[in-house]
């Protein structure tokens, strides 16, 4: 690092093709999320070196976002379609927007995707 800090691993080894995502709502710890090897996973950190991790092995996906507000609400694509949930994964909802590949929402709620057509961005949660 930059300013001379010190790294430590948290996940298994595979989250080199895909974007990781992070929100800190829970004031006491992070929660982070990813799409690795081909399926939904989140992890709240637990510690300096570990995390509890959970598997949605029937989500799969390509890139995924929290809600950097809360925790419960993330979105992700699996092409070519975009799920979203807020209430942590119990239930998910087709956003009925497709041709997509990238995603986020910003600390206003507000959810982005894009691909080649073009960037987008919905102000009412898809």
């Amino acid at each position: 690092p930059v300013g001379g800090g010190s790294w430590s691993v948290i996940a298994q080894r595979g989250f080199g093709r895909t974007y990781m995502t992070v929100s800190d709502s829970l004031k006491t710890n992070s929660v982070v999320g990813g799409c690795l090897h081909g399926s939904l996973w989140i992890g709240t950190i637990i510690n300096r070196t570990a995390a509890n991790w959970t598997q949605f092995k029937d989500r799969p996906c390509v890139m995924m976002a929290f809600n950097p507000n809360d925790a419960n609400e993330f979105i992700y694509t699996h092409l070519p379609i975009t799920y979203g949930t807020r209430d942590g994964g119990k239930t998910f909802t087709n956003l009925n927007h497709s041709g997509i590949f990238h995603c986020g929402i910003d600390r206003q709620g507000w959810y982005y995707t894009a691909a080649e057509a073009g960037a987008y961005r919905s102000m009412d949660k898809g």
